[in-house]
């Protein structure tokens, strides 16, 4: 029995031995996975602390108790960087990141915070803080997190976002400044569209171009606002296009429409813009032509007036010289004719005829030159109560006349007869205008010290929109055949742009005309240079060795005679080249008339080789077509004179005795 005990004893201790054993060495290896656990979680924090410490983000724990009470589990070191505190103070006291923000934000700051507490709802702020007397934009969210015991934990992240809001506002600035530019053009329609057309953009100068204000206008398409019918459909084939290839439409006139249903001519360009975080847009950039359709209308109708031009001064030249002719036999017969017999009657007659056709050859002279057939001093009061006196003969019993003349109006240079002319022309054009009666005003006044300004206006039928479009044209008249030829406003015209002026005409159906003539002004101080020292003075008459240049025969056998007639002896030549070759040779002479157009040297070359022979022998510029170059060829050298054809024989006589004298 005692064996048995013994036995069963040693069997236990062997099985408790190994008992202890297997237990001791799963407690061994429970240690060590323990201490496994152990060290990754060390690990794992010295991660997630080095982690906390370096990412570029506040990271932080609130705790709010049932109380509303709170302050913070947690706090990255960098929340104390973005709120500027130290990190202890603030994990000590979270309302030290409260009086970090910015007054004017504190707030809405807040305001957030409490609803967020009262209803548990995800807290999201954008504002700005004050850190060491920088503002700084910080974006914080944080989201609840209800516990057991009643508290709420928020998890919460702050980003500093400044250099985002700073490059939001630089964006900002950047986009007004550029509307603001736009704005701003006055002479620059800009426009800004969605890729369907809808208008988002429309600066004042599209409001002034089409009428439309930008309330009107954004919010439309384009289609309908301004893309004439016909157009629509090629407009938006374009639009589409130039979305799905990216390319602008290329710039191009168009004539869209405006408010009132009228057509304006533009200048269309286009540009795409893309701006990060929204739909393209496209900037269309409209400049009115209307200007400079007018000015290259005008560009043509002058164009059109020197053609014509040339040609009736080249017409004029010929048909001066046969008038010269006539006019200068006329008047030499005219002398020696007993005055009453039918004789003096016939050569009166031939001699008004010729005065008469050189009135006209004037006129057309006046609508070819590009400069005036005489410069002297004008007052153009003087004028226009000339033609006062002269209208009141003949439409007293039609219109009434009024004089609205500045008494100290500036004097002007100019060719009297050609103004005179022009100023008739469009009194009369005033008068047919008012076929029932009416006033015709004559009106002058001075601009300024540089301009003076004639105005003719009546309160007649006026002109339409198309008819004022033409009134200046050659040919264009609206009077029935035989009433008109459409010259006359051309010449005044032609007759403004010789004296370097301007013209402006003013109408409207049924509310009359009014003509704008404007000149350059001689200032007072100015007249003693400038009053004329070539006015025709009848002196006694000096027996004249005149040398007659000229190549047309008529000239030379009419003119030859009337010199004789006048008692002058009389050498004449058909050219310039003779002319010189005679004065080498000895020929002596006075005077020596010298016409202007002739071939081979002509009237220009001549004078200049004359001026190196005869530096002091006087000279008359004969000329049926008195241009710029007539006058300028009469300044460059002394003791030159212009002299215009046709003229009389007193009037020849007169210039060759005044020259002789000076």
């Amino acid at each position: 029995m005692v064996l048995g005990i013994l036995l069963m004893v040693g069997l236990w201790i062997m099985q408790l031995r190994r008992t202890v054993h297997s237990r001791t060495r799963a407690l061994r290896e429970e240690v060590a996975q323990r201490q496994q656990r152990e060290e990754a979680l060390r690990e794992s924090k010295a991660q997630y602390d080095n982690l906390v410490e370096r990412i570029p983000v506040g990271v932080y724990l609130i705790r709010s108790k049932p109380d509303h009470s709170f302050g913070f589990d947690f706090a990255s070191p960098k929340m104390a960087d973005l709120f500027g505190v130290e990190l202890d103070a603030l994990r000590k006291d979270v309302q030290l990141g409260f009086k970090a923000v910015h007054p004017d934000d504190l707030d809405h700051f807040v305001k957030l915070n409490q609803d967020g507490l009262k209803f548990l709802v995800p807290f999201f702020w954008e504002g700005r803080v004050v850190v060491e007397g920088d503002v700084k934009w910080l974006h914080i969210a944080s989201t609840p997190e209800p516990l057991a015991d009643g508290d709420v934990l928020w998890h919460g992240v702050v980003v500093d976002i400044t250099e985002r809001k700073r490059s939001e506002e630089a964006l900002r600035e950047s986009e007004g400044r550029f509307r603001g530019l736009l704005q701003c053009v006055d002479s620059v329609a800009v426009q800004g569209y969605a890729p369907d057309g809808t208008i988002q953009y429309w600066n004042q100068a599209s409001e002034r171009l089409y009428g439309f204000t930008a309330q009107e206008a954004v919010g439309r398409n384009l289609l309908d606002l301004l893309i004439p019918p016909e157009m629509q459909e090629g407009v938006a084939e374009a639009m589409r296009t130039m979305w799905a290839t990216g390319q602008a439409i290329p710039s191009s006139e168009l004539s869209l429409l405006r408010k009132d249903g009228s057509r304006i001519q533009v200048y269309s360009s286009h540009a795409i813009v893309h701006i990060p975080g929204r739909e393209p847009e496209l900037f269309c950039i409209d400049v009115d032509l209307t200007e400079r359709k007018r000015l290259e209308a005008q560009l043509q109708q002058t164009q059109k007036m020197q053609s014509l031009g040339s040609l009736a001064g080249g017409v004029a030249h010929d048909i001066n010289n046969v008038l010269a002719a006539i006019l200068g036999l006329a008047s030499a017969n005219l002398e020696i004719q007993p005055q009453g017999s039918p004789t003096y009657r016939a050569f009166e007659t031939i001699s008004k005829a010729a005065i008469r056709g050189g009135k006209t050859v004037k006129s057309l002279l006046s609508f070819a030159r590009q400069s005036p057939a005489e410069d002297r001093v004008v007052d153009m009061n003087a004028i226009l109560r000339d033609e006062v006196q002269l209208l009141e003969r003949t439409t007293l019993s039609v219109v009434r006349l009024e004089l609205d003349l500045q008494s100290d109006l500036h004097a002007m240079r100019g060719d009297v007869s050609a103004l005179t002319h022009a100023l008739m022309n469009l009194c009369v054009n005033a008068v047919d205008a008012m076929v029932e009666g009416g006033t015709l005003t004559l009106r002058t006044r001075n601009l300024d010290s540089a301009w003076i300004e004639i105005q003719v206006q009546d309160n007649g039928l006026g002109m339409p929109r198309e008819v004022l479009n033409r009134a200046l044209d050659p040919f264009f008249t609206t009077k029935d055949v035989g009433k008109g030829t459409g010259l006359g406003l051309s010449m005044v015209y032609s007759t403004v742009m010789a004296h370097h002026g301007d013209i402006e005409i003013q109408s409207d159906p049924g509310q009359g005309t009014c003509v704008s003539l404007r000149f350059p002004a001689i200032l007072p101080a100015d007249l003693p240079q400038a009053m004329d020292h070539e006015a025709a003075q009848e002196g006694a008459r000096t027996k004249l060795r005149v040398l007659l240049v000229d190549d047309d025969e008529l000239i030379r056998s009419s003119i030859g005679a009337v010199l004789a007639a006048l008692g002058h002896e009389a050498s004449t030549v058909p050219s310039g080249e003779e002319a010189l070759e005679r004065l080498q040779m000895g020929l002596e002479a006075d005077v020596m008339i010298l016409d202007m157009n002739m071939p081979g040297l002509g009237g220009a070359g001549t004078l200049a080789k004359l001026r190196t022979l005869r530096p002091s022998l006087p000279v008359l510029l004969a000329t049926g077509r008195a241009d710029q170059s007539a006058w300028d060829l009469a300044e460059t050298y002394p003791k030159v004179s212009l002299l215009p054809k046709p003229f009389s024989m007193v009037e020849l006589n007169n210039r060759l005795q005044l020259l002789n004298r000076n």
